[in-house]
């Protein structure tokens, strides 16, 4: 009995983690109280992020004033953000670990925060827009960009405030950022001249670490062609370049994956049906090799794994001669069946001229949720109708024009095999490649049995 016997299955499993940063916003709405003309009946302020001593956080204001204002002829808006109190009029204290110094201003017009003169617009917890167009009635928005976030450090459960207030003119804009938060000399003044305001309370908190893992994982199988030994087609006697393509994911082939315990409609679980496999062309119920013909069969392997950056499959065999040696050879140094192609893959392999080898075809999706690409070295490659066995004076490359996977050892009996294909650098699921195994003898093969243990090594690289 010849057989194949085929490593068929690597797992491997490792931990990783994935944290994601999720903050709490809470854009509720307080009322405000102060000596304004109006009261901003619809205003929020969203948050980039609630993080605590977050930077360069963006903060939306979205108002809708009352007061129509002009710009160029006034039309200011100065935000506060108050640790102690959303009342308008009152001392505002500001969050400790809050700045404004570094935020821009993104708006709908010319906002900018305003620089008349030697005054300084923008302090730790307020700024100064001039130049605003406030139509009464209709919502504005402006963007606060590069703002940092409290600390939390003198708030109760995280809560501060928004207050946000329009003037007519720009010597009040100018005179309410540099009133200390309204509690100096020209309190008074100020906020006689307030003509809309508004307040919103805001929270800061700390970030929700959430952690999850996902294991590393393999799925490898390896598995012999369902219709060997039985009439379709006869064993040994198909043309590979043609029966591999009759092998699809129908009741002809696997398809269903490693998972499927059934030996009907092409089910398979590692061993059923046995990878082992023989070739030969069957007379009277013997099958043999014979000088005229090529003996061909097909046997499947099947790969899943979520490596981020792909699996490689290396072929290993156990004969250093790289062929098909005689059984009753306990240490074989030569192999009366050679291989095909020992340095390279071989196009014109013919009847009567000993030679064993292996050719993979194009891999097919195994069914649903079957995602991925596998790529073929070009020695083995069956749409070119290329069979080989690589042995010691192997080519250094696989001919791929991926640079990783043409630089791959490709001598078979090397401590890890030579590559054979792989997934183009990527994850893969539930994909079946087959490959096809071929064999012939010449008139001066010597007689008996023949074997070679092969094994299909899957790697991943997470």
């Amino acid at each position: 009995m010849k057989s194949l016997r085929f490593l068929d299955r690597r797992v491997g499993f490792s931990l990783g983690a994935v944290s994601l940063l999720l903050g709490t916003l809470a854009p509720a709405v307080v009322p405000a109280f102060a000596s304004a003309d109006n009261q901003i009946t619809t205003r929020s302020i969203q948050m980039g992020t609630s993080a605590q001593s977050a930077t360069g956080v963006k903060y939306t204001v979205t108002f809708t004033p009352v007061t129509t204002l002009t710009a160029g002829g006034g039309g200011d808006i100065v935000i506060w953000f108050c640790q102690n109190t959303p009342l308008v009029g009152s001392s505002c204290t500001a969050p400790t670990g809050m700045s404004l110094a570094g935020v821009n201003v993104v708006g709908v017009g010319s906002e900018a925060p305003d620089t008349t003169g030697s005054y300084v617009a923008k302090g730790a917890n307020y700024i100064v827009i001039k130049a605003a167009a406030l139509t009464g009635g209709s919502p504005y928005s402006v963007v606060l960009d590069g703002v940092t976030n409290p600390d939390g450090s003198n708030l109760t459960n995280g809560t501060f405030y928004g207050r946000v207030e329009t003037f007519a003119n720009t010597t009040d804009g100018q005179a309410a950022g540099g009133d200390a938060g309204h509690g100096g000399t020209s309190t008074g003044t100020v906020v006689t001249n307030i003509k809309d305001d508004g307040s919103v309370a805001m929270a800061v908190s700390a970030t929700i670490g959430v952690t999850a893992a996902v294991l590393e994982s393999m799925t490898f199988c390896v598995f012999g062609d369902p219709n060997n030994n039985t009439a379709t087609p006869t064993q040994g006697s198909a043309d590979a370049s043609s029966y591999l393509g009759t092998l699809t994911t129908s009741a002809n082939g696997p398809g269903l994956g490693c998972v499927d315990n059934s030996t009907t409609n092409g089910g398979h679980s590692n061993g059923a049906p046995n990878p082992s496999t023989q070739l030969g062309q069957v007379n009277s119920g013997v099958s043999a090799l014979d000088t005229g013909h090529i003996s061909y069969a097909a046997d499947w392997a099947q790969l899943s794994t979520n490596a981020s950056k792909g699996a490689i499959v290396f072929l290993k065999t156990g004969n250093q001669c790289v062929g098909l040696h005689r059984t009753s050879q306990s240490s074989p140094t030569t192999c009366d069946i050679p291989s095909f192609g020992a340095t390279a893959g071989n196009t014109s392999t013919a009847a009567g001229t000993a030679g064993f080898g292996l050719s993979f075809g194009a891999a097919s999706s195994a069914g649903t949720g079957s995602s991925g690409s596998v790529d073929i070295n070009t020695n083995y490659d069956h749409s070119t109708g290329s069979y080989a066995m690589l042995g010691s004076g192997a080519s250094t490359s696989s001919g791929q024009a991926n640079s990783a996977e043409n630089s791959l050892v490709q001598d078979t009996t090397s401590d890890y095999g030579g590559f054979v294909f792989g997934t183009e650098g990527a994850p893969i699921a539930s994909m079946d490649v087959p490959f096809a195994l071929a064999a012939t003898v010449g008139n001066n093969t010597p007689a008996g049995s023949y074997k070679a243990d092969l094994s299909l090594i899957a790697v991943g690289t997470f």
